[in-house]
């Protein structure tokens, strides 16, 4: 397993949706969310998702906080407003780093206004204002920020398209799959418990085939471990598309279980939903958004946010370290949920939605063998039920 992959699982794993249930929602609904969020802060997958463009943007902001007060000293130093034993900022006379030098005297220029000059004899004294140093306008970091919104908007709304047709596919699987047992149980022959348990068991394997071949993390012959036959196995994982395979078994059982055409018409319908749900499940891995958003928006967030200490400075001070931060951590996690729902199968609950699928068709099954022997006895000891007409 890759590094990377072990990295995403790790991120992925704290965003793995539940199925909600009453109590799900009541919690859900508390007042005390917030402090149970904040207190969870830590465990959050988008917070370790985040953590290293965070603390790239916080680290760039503390240098320029750095330079800026390295700036203001010298400024102070020039106008006489700093002791007498404090020096100011050395002029190295060695060649290569000369070069250095003069470009951090540029920038401290280009920062300040004042030009930092070496020389024997004290400069005269500056004004005071000097130790403001030069504001950058924020005009152009602003104008932007509207083009940005409207992008973001647009792209989190698609990201969030995709995520409820991801779980729609998904779940139309698991709830036709539920509707063939239901007609298979029904119309199926009384004493054909082969067909029966075949379908059942070929319904419940096309369900964790399809959430094996939706994801990377699972192996094919440990979910279908317990669900089929040991050369059923086989024959799924040697299989070009494990799911066409499952649909194809599936089909093949239906037409060898002796029902009506129409009948057989009925339940093959069916099955043309559960191919048509596997395709779009497929589509949405696929796929993806346009990546040309995803790019631009990524590099557009990181120099904005790159940019912005040389506006903040003049407003905040040393305060604008935590405040680039905090900037930081909410866009960036804005974004970071974009990605994460894009792709939504890694973050759904397949298994539990592949369980209750399992669960239901097996109680199912056996509901259906004892209506059956129910039936019998009610036939060999009181008799046929009474038709009306």
């Amino acid at each position: 397993m890759s590094t990377d992959f072990v990295a995403y699982s790790v991120c992925t794993s704290a965003l793995v949706c539940v199925t909600f249930t009453f109590d799900d929602w009541k919690r859900h609904r508390s007042s005390n969310r917030y402090l149970y969020h904040l207190k969870t802060l830590s465990e959050s997958g988008i917070v370790r998702g985040i953590a290293a463009p965070v603390l790239f943007v916080t680290a760039f902001t503390a240098g320029m906080t750095l330079l800026y007060v390295v700036a203001a000293l010298n400024v102070a130093h020039a106008a006489r407003m700093l002791p007498a034993w404090l020096p100011p900022l050395p002029n190295i006379a060695i060649e290569p780093i000369q070069l250095t030098s003069i470009a951090l005297s540029l920038l401290l220029h280009m920062l300040t206004g004042v030009r930092h000059e070496s020389s024997e004899t004290p400069p005269k004294p500056r004004h005071p204002r000097l130790l403001t140093c030069r504001r950058f306008p924020c005009a152009p970091l602003s104008l932007p920020v509207l083009f940005y919104d409207m992008e973001k908007v647009f792209r989190t709304n698609a990201s969030y398209s995709r995520w409820d047709e991801g779980r729609r596919s998904f779940g139309s699987i698991t709830t036709v799959s539920r509707d063939i047992a239901r007609q298979a149980f029904a119309w199926f022959r009384t004493d054909d418990m082969t067909n029966r348990s075949r379908l059942g068991r070929w319904l419940v394997a096309l369900g964790r085939v399809t959430m094996v071949h939706l994801r990377e993390e699972h192996g094919m012959q440990e979910e279908l471990k317990g669900v089929l036959k040991p050369q059923e196995i086989d024959a799924v994982t040697s299989s070009i598309h494990a799911p066409s395979f499952c649909l194809q078994m599936i089909t093949w059982t239906i037409r060898t279980a002796g029902l009506p055409q129409e009948l057989v018409i009925r339940m093959d319908e069916n099955v043309s939903r559960l191919t048509d749900a596997v395709s779009a499940c497929e589509r949405i891995l696929n796929t993806p958004i346009p990546l040309s958003y995803t790019r631009h928006t990524a590099r557009f967030l990181m120099a904005w946010l790159v940019c912005l200490p040389f506006c903040l400075w003049s407003y905040c001070g040393l305060a604008m370290v935590p405040i680039a931060a905090l900037v930081a951590f909410v866009l960036l996690g804005i974004e970071e949920i974009g990605v994460y729902i894009e792709e939504p199968f890694s973050i759904l609950a397949l298994e539990k939605l592949v369980n209750k699928l399992e669960n239901i068709v097996n109680a199912m099954l056996r509901e259906s063998q004892w209506q059956t022997q129910s039936f019998a006895l009610h036939i060999l000891f009181v008799g046929p039920f009474p038709v009306s007409v």
